[in-house]
């Protein structure tokens, strides 16, 4: 096989010169351009797509399925469930939260110390409350980190369980976002879990909680999520994604405006799963599953 490289910050233009003769794509999970009709109608051959992430907003399905191209992702795979980095990421935002850590950085990069803090004081986890929507990887392994630090976890999943007596299931999502002082997101992008979090899930948070997502930005109605931290002063976001990341104009994006005016909106470059260690297990299973593609397809 004949192997074609491409940066990962190369021009849609071309990579789209680049692809026209290639067989199948091993894309970047974050690329600076949406995969979609524009560019995969001109790889004239291309029969399978391997993406090295869980999700796959970056690239469009329906043209994958209405041009019979395989897509093939880390998702359901035994190696994944060894990476820990969106995991361990997602925690640390939701202790940054309670602790102002970040602002604390930023204060004495500004020239302060202690003069400010009725600002930086932060809350102990200890005998907090922790609302997790979606038990899978993510989700599952935050509610262990959150239980050995003291919180109470509970999490909403139609289709898991847990054995452990110190995390309860609740079948009520909303019944679970009242009683929460903090709330993660950690589910799937599917037809189910676009635009979950919307007006209604916002209504039953309280003052003062905290919202966390690092799955999906689509997951989550922006504009809603505003108006819920200026109606609520005493809540907090954190989040590591937002919606139509591959856009070109991300500056316009309406989170990402808010938080140049809030300091209560805190957003990461979608940067969870950026590390050397899941990026290498992610390499690994990347392979697996292009030898698993070719051994099932032909080739002219």
């Amino acid at each position: 096989y004949n192997c074609i490289f491409i940066k990962n910050d190369t021009h849609a233009a071309i990579v789209k010169k680049e692809i026209k003769d290639v067989d199948g794509w091993i894309c970047s999970p974050c690329p600076s351009y949406k995969i979609d009709r524009a560019i995969l109608s001109k790889a004239r051959k291309i029969k399978f797509i391997i993406t090295p992430s869980t999700g796959v907003t970056h690239i469009d399905l329906e043209y994958l399925k209405k041009k019979k191209i395989k897509i093939k992702s880390l998702k359901n795979t035994k190696l994944v469930n060894q990476i820990y980095a969106s995991s361990e990421f997602t925690f640390l935002m939701l202790m940054n939260a309670f602790k102002n850590f970040y602002d604390g950085a930023l204060n004495v990069k500004m020239g302060y110390w202690r003069q400010k803090e009725g600002y930086l004081r932060g809350n102990e986890l200890t005998n907090k409350t922790l609302g997790i929507v979606g038990f899978g990887r993510i989700g599952s392994n935050v509610a262990k980190y959150a239980t050995s630090m003291g919180m109470k976890v509970g999490f909403y999943d139609p289709y898991k369980k847990t054995k452990n007596k110190n995390i309860k299931k609740f079948k009520n999502m909303f019944e679970m976002l009242k009683r929460s002082d903090a709330v993660i997101v950690s589910v799937h992008l599917d037809n189910l879990t676009i635009n979950l979090v919307n007006k209604k899930f916002f209504s039953f948070m309280k003052n003062g909680s905290i919202f966390v997502n690092s799955s999906r930005g689509e997951i989550v109605n922006e504009k809603e999520l505003i108006k819920f931290l200026t109606k609520n002063k005493k809540s907090k976001a954190i989040i590591d994604v937002i919606q139509n990341e591959q856009s070109k104009e991300l500056r316009k994006n309406i989170l990402y405006d808010f938080s140049k005016r809030s300091s209560r909106l805190l957003i990461t470059p979608h940067m969870a799963g950026l590390t050397f260690e899941s990026e290498t297990k992610a390499a690994i299973q990347t392979y697996n599953n292009l030898k698993q593609v070719l051994r099932g397809m032909k080739f002219d």
